[in-house]
């Protein structure tokens, strides 16, 4: 977002929240104040409070058509998700960081269940269904990090802690094993994979082969291939990575760009029974789908970027091996998100 701009409210001097297609634009407290409310009214869009002009949130301009759109309409809509899961039977699931809950959604995006969540999620990035009909949510507390569990109808089935050898974890992944056997989370501080053992709730730690030569990387997503191989999000290296259960570094694709098949910190991956590859590259704001040996396919979506867009896409999981979801959040400290089904 553009600095040292003049708020058209207040007339302050300073960082902006962004401005409007009317072309006004806000410091972060009157957006706050006079624009992020209308979106509770509108759903999909922002009003000016100066003009009356209204601005949807984001806008695709390439790519495949959304089939079916929701969150918005939901009271309460979606403000601060972690990520988004989908069971065998086409419910999704999401948990909200800010308001500690978990939503569950039908296939046409309908809320069927909404209930508290045991610990706060805030933090905390990447939700899975562990089996059919259990939740796993990445949680932690003042003292402790652990991954906790609930069925769809909201009961809480327990919890598998992560231990703090000298530092506290920040989980920004998540995935089941493709025989469900295990539960892979990934750290996006530390290259190293919790690998959680869903029958026994036990737990081992996995360091991870980095691919840049000072070692670093900041992982984000994680999905697994049909045979049994994770690929997982670097959004420091612009790249995804392909590793084996033991952290072995297989492959990498993709690089800092622009164009189709580079990267602008890729966060969220998905992968479907046909070995179809989805990456969320978030600040070039689309989709792209790629195979599994990281051939650029096509884009499955492309958004508008620009100061007077306040969706961005965050997370993505495949429904099915023809449909795809995309959860779209707020940049900068907009407090909004939405999901868009698309057909393959």
């Amino acid at each position: 977002m553009p600095q040292d701009t003049k708020c058209d409210v207040c007339d302050k001097t300073g960082d902006s929240a962004g401005s409007l297609v009317c072309g006004h634009g806000f410091c972060p407290d009157c957006f706050s104040r006079f624009i992020q409310g209308s979106v509770e009214e509108l759903k999909h869009a922002l009003r000016c409070c100066i003009c009356g002009t209204v601005s949807p949130l984001t806008e695709e301009i390439n790519g495949t058509p959304c089939d079916v759109r929701f969150g918005r309409e939901s009271q309460p809509s979606l403000g601060e998700p972690c990520g988004i899961c989908v069971s065998s039977g086409g419910l999704y699931a999401t948990a909200e960081r800010t308001s500690n809950r978990l939503m569950i959604f039908d296939e046409n995006g309908l809320l069927k269940e909404e209930f508290a969540l045991v610990y706060k999620t805030m933090t905390q990035r990447g939700i899975c269904m562990a089996s059919d009909g259990i939740v796993a949510v990445p949680s932690k507390d003042a003292r402790r990090d652990f991954v906790s569990f609930y069925t769809v109808s909201g009961a809480h089935t327990g919890s598998v802690y992560i231990p703090n050898n000298g530092h506290r974890s920040n989980i920004t992944g998540i995935a089941p094993t493709p025989d469900g056997q295990h539960l892979v989370m990934v750290d996006g501080t530390q290259p190293r994979i919790y690998v959680v053992d869903v029958t026994k709730q036990t737990l081992r730690s996995v360091c991870l082969q980095t691919p840049s030569k000072d070692k670093t990387s900041a992982f984000q997503g994680i999905a697994f291939t049909p045979s049994g191989h994770f690929l997982a999000t670097d959004s420091k290296n612009n790249c995804v990575c392909v590793f084996d259960m033991e952290g072995t570094l297989y492959s990498t694709f993709g690089q800092y760009g622009v164009r189709p098949g580079q990267f602008r910190c890729p966060t969220a991956i998905g992968v479907n029974s046909q070995g179809l590859v989805a990456v969320v590259d978030r600040e070039n704001c689309r989709v792209q789908l790629f195979d599994l040996a990281g051939k650029f396919l096509r884009y499955l979506v492309c958004y508008k970027q620009g100061d007077d867009v306040y969706l961005a896409p965050y997370d993505v999981v495949f429904s099915s091996d023809e449909r795809i979801a995309v959860l779209l959040t707020g940049v900068e400290d907009a407090k909004m998100a939405e999901v868009r089904v698309y057909d393959i």
